[in-house]
Parts: structure tokens; C-alpha cells; sequence
């Protein structure tokens, strides 16, 4: 009898990223970021590039770029 999960059957893509913040312009997000629990920081980006949360932080005067065009 086979054991484990069912093969998905679209092929997912992996992305790793570094990113540098600002300690004051990012503040929010660096506290956003800080205050995920331990493996849920990804989890928390990706709702956050998909529209999921409306909580993302400010941008404080810097424009947030369109990435509709991205899906």
C-alpha cells in the first residue's frame, strides 16, 4: 500500500529572497515580519502579495509598485 501524499499535479516553484529593510521607512514591516511565528514569515508575504491582508504595512511616502500584471 503506497504511504504519503498524492503527487500534486502542477509543479510548484520555489523563489528564496533576501530582502534589506530600512529600519525606519520599513518599521512596519520589519514588526510584522519579527512578530511571525517561527516558519510563518513566507506564509505571511505570499497573503500579503496576494491581496489576503489588508493589514500590509504602509509604505510610509514611497509608492507600493502594481503587481497585478504579475499573475
Amino acid at each position: 500500500m503506497p504511504r504519503g501524499r498524492k503527487p500534486s499535479p502542477v509543479r510548484y516553484r520555489r523563489f528564496v529572497l533576501t530582502l534589506s529593510l530600512h529600519p525606519v521607512a520599513d518599521a512596519a514591516l520589519i514588526a510584522a515580519l519579527e512578530a511571525a511565528p517561527p516558519g510563518r514569515r513566507a506564509a505571511l508575504v505570499r497573503e500579503w502579495l496576494r491581496g489576503a491582508r489588508p493589514g500590509l504595512p504602509e509604505a510610509g511616502e514611497e509608492e507600493i509598485p502594481d503587481l497585478s500584471g504579475l499573475g
